[in-house]
């Protein structure tokens, strides 16, 4: 829940009516799943509903809470209409020339809404060429040899293990090598150091499930009210305390990433050694 406000603002902006589906933390002090649904629903004028339970001996708070106890139907009681699969099909009437075209960032590598995982053993510049990219694209100039830079944007650069001084020195190495003006940098390249304090957007609780931290909320907010369309994240591994060798884990961790991908319609670079 800790970013469902930001979360239901991009909703509304995109459909006319938002419904939101509340957790009731009752045995939480303070239920915060209640307090920031309501919240939420109330600054967005969204429909709001909550969970009701036969049998509460679990501590149920959900509604997947629900629906593994007492079945769709008690769901639908409360939502009001049973949610049914639906698919595509394609005939005669298919037009692929109505088909919106993928929206590129640099050709071939970074796709708005989408993951990018840039994997390569420790020492082998990884984080310079980052580096390097956000600069290509924050100014739109082609600084790499691969990919085009199709679209100039604002982007957010997120490195935990350099401290501030030290992403600043490879910064001002990159635009004195390319004569690239400071200038050009002002409310377009962002960068966060999380040295001794890093950002972390997922921890693994002690009953196995993978929980996203408050910096999800952080960053959408952040992402949204300065309009970033690509985010760096350097080294991935040090975002989450998920075994890395656990795939089912990391692909809990990877797709918070991909729903902040998505909510904030920005390419996301994830560096991994």
């Amino acid at each position: 829940c800790h970013n469902l406000k930001a979360i239901t603002g991009v909703a509304k902006g995109i459909y006319s009516k938002v419904t939101v589906c509340g957790d009731d933390d009752a045995w939480t002090d303070g239920n915060p799943g209640k307090t920031k649904a309501t919240r939420a629903a109330k600054e967005h004028g969204c429909e709001l509903f909550f969970p009701g339970f036969r049998d509460t001996n679990t501590k149920p708070t959900d509604f997947n809470d629900l629906h593994r106890l007492e079945g769709l139907d008690a769901v639908s009681s409360i939502l009001g209409t049973v949610p049914e699969f639906s698919a595509v099909t394609y005939g005669a009437d298919f037009d692929p020339s109505k088909l919106s075209q993928r929206k590129w960032i640099i050709q071939g590598l970074l796709l708005r809404s989408y993951i990018t995982l840039l994997l390569a053993p420790p020492g082998v510049g990884k984080s310079v060429f980052t580096l390097m990219m956000a600069v290509s694209v924050c100014t739109g100039r082609q600084l790499l040899a691969d990919g085009l830079v199709e679209e100039q944007c604002n982007i957010l650069y997120i490195n935990n293990e350099d401290d501030s001084d030290e992403i600043a020195r490879r910064l001002s190495a990159i635009c004195q090598y390319h004569q690239i003006p400071f200038s050009e940098l002002k409310d377009r390249f962002f960068s966060f150091s999380g040295y001794g304090d890093s950002f972390r957007i997922a921890v693994k609780q002690k009953d196995g499930s993978i929980k996203d931290e408050p910096d999800v909320e952080k960053l959408t907010r952040f992402c949204i009210k300065h309009n970033i369309r690509m985010v760096v994240v350097d080294p991935f591994i040090s975002t989450h305390n998920a075994p890395e060798n656990d795939n089912s884990d990391v692909e809990k961790v990877i797709t918070i990433f991909r729903k902040i991908a998505k909510d904030i319609r920005a390419a996301i670079v994830l560096v991994h050694h």
